[in-house]
């Protein structure tokens, strides 16, 4: 859905929530709006069905409050992947004596 519509949605009391989270394998943040019946729904991009795609968190808040939101739900980004086995090899090189 558009921004324009979700605006009207949200003048209408339509919705109970607008949560931002994180887009897997991407540094870009998502826009989800929760109704006051649990549905979902996405905003998307102006030309097509797509999800809309946000560089920063800053700029997902700025859309949210033009839509109405006064508060806006983050979802904390997991942290970086950790390689056990490179870890273990380098804490393993560490402990053995060198002569």
């Amino acid at each position: 859905m558009q921004e324009k519509e979700l605006r009207l949605l949200f003048k209408a009391g339509v919705f109970q929530a607008c949560k931002a989270s994180p887009i897997a394998m991407s540094r870009g943040w998502r826009l989800k709006f929760y109704t006051r019946d649990q549905e979902s729904i996405t905003l998307e991009l102006q030309r097509s069905k797509k999800e809309r795609e946000f560089k920063s968190l800053d700029g997902a808040a700025a859309v949210a409050k033009r839509i109405g939101f006064e508060w806006l739900d983050v979802q904390p980004k997991s942290p970086a992947p950790v390689d056990f086995l490179s870890t273990a090899e380098s804490l393993s090189s560490m402990a053995s004596p060198h002569k």
